[in-house]
């Protein structure tokens, strides 16, 4: 026998309308959490920039133009040399040197600002081979010659620089000697100007006394008598002699040799 339900059917429709709008705004939610989840999500990152190996421009090299004894020290890229205050008064615009102390090892350096037209016959005697017996006699030769070779190009001359200091022992006139020539060398690496009329010759010298002191950079006489002094130099007092050229071919302007060597004097012809 078939039962009869209970239910009329505007109950039924009620109920299933109801269903299904349940339904519905369960759909609704579900929709509203995912979107909810997403925004909150966290967004990945970018990768960081790269930092760059230097934060500022590299500076050109350029030397203090202070004062400055060639060291017994490995000196600092920026230690060039300089003439030290004399105790006798100097005419006007002459920077004095104290004379050098005697019985000990000196290092020396002497530069020579000569016109560009000098140049390349300076630096062709000065690359001649030279026959020498032994490395000592070979140093002092290749010494005798620049002072020969400079003496002859007097009339080129320019500008002078002159330092010199004594050392207590011969390990630190050799450790001062190998510092002053590579600073010397970080120096005259300078580059080649289109219009440049002045080559700097820079000599350096350790020697196991003084040789002739310097009082003046401005006198053309003093420059003589300093290279007249290394014609009669023993190769037994000779420990150690190099030059370099600034820059390494060419020339550069007066400007650019006052900022490289602020110490060089121009000579004064009378």
């Amino acid at each position: 026998m078939n039962e009869k339900s209970d239910l009329t059917d505007d109950q039924a429709g009620a109920i299933f309308l109801g269903g299904l709008c349940c339904c519905f705004m369960g759909v609704v939610g579900l929709v509203v959490l995912i979107i909810v989840l997403t925004r909150k999500k966290p967004q990945p990152q970018a990768a960081p920039v790269a930092q760059a190996a230097y934060s500022q421009t590299q500076q050109p090299y350029a030397p203090p133009a202070g004062p400055y004894t060639p060291q017994s020290y490995a000196p600092s890229p920026a230690s060039p040399y300089a003439p030290q205050p004399g105790a006798s008064a100097t005419p006007a615009g002459a920077q004095p040197v104290a004379p050098p102390q005697p019985g000990a090892p000196h290092l020396l350096v002497l530069a020579v600002g000569l016109d560009l037209a000098a140049r390349e016959a300076v630096a062709a005697q000065l690359a001649a081979p030279i026959s020498a017996s032994s490395p000592f006699e070979m140093r002092v030769q290749l010494v005798q010659r620049m002072a020969n070779v400079l003496l002859q190009a007097e009339a080129a001359w320019r500008y002078f620089g002159y330092g010199e200091k004594g050392l207590p022992d011969l390990a630190s006139a050799e450790q001062s000697y190998r510092a002053n020539v590579d600073d010397f060398r970080l120096r005259s690496n300078i580059a080649t100007e289109p219009f440049g009329t002045i080559a700097v010759l820079t000599v350096v010298l350790a020697t196991r006394t003084p040789l002739h002191a310097v009082t003046r950079l401005d006198d053309v006489g003093q420059l003589r008598l300093a290279l007249q002094s290394w014609q009669r130099l023993d190769s037994s007092l000779l420990l150690g002699a190099e030059y370099l050229w600034a820059p390494q071919s060419g020339a550069i302007s007066d400007d650019a040799m006052g900022r490289r060597f602020p110490e060089m004097q121009r000579l004064l012809r009378l």
